[in-house]
């Protein structure tokens, strides 16, 4: 019998974002024949919160994880580039709502663009 693999949320890493306290939301979508999306939500420092937003457009997020069985193993989650940021500011912490779609979504706008030209 194959042995059963999870993945724990402790284990997520996300890189490209500004360092969080916790993950509040994550939630990817694929469906077949189009690109992958995300909706990411972190609670963040407002001084962390807003550094980032001056430099967000240039980020791209990178949501990995480790295996839980016997030989753990990072695991790619999700890559992709940020279509939607937005901060909110709350008394505790501030929440940062991240919407993604997948980098391969650049190569299909990339070809879209060229065989409209063509």
């Amino acid at each position: 019998m194959a042995e059963a693999k999870a993945i724990l949320i402790n284990s997520v890493k996300i890189e490209g974002a500004p360092k969080y306290i916790y993950i509040l939301q994550l939630e990817i979508n694929h469906e077949v024949n189009d690109c992958a999306t995300a909706k990411l939500v972190l609670a963040v420092d407002e001084e962390k919160g807003t550094d980032y937003l001056k430099q967000a457009d240039e980020n791209k997020i990178k949501i990995t994880a480790k295996t839980s069985d016997k030989n753990p193993k990072d695991v790619k989650l999700f890559h992709g580039c940020i279509t939607n940021l937005i901060l909110e500011k709350t008394p505790e912490y501030n929440l940062m709502t991240f919407e993604l779609k997948d980098t391969a979504c650049l190569f299909f706008l990339a070809r879209h663009l060229f065989i409209s030209k063509t």
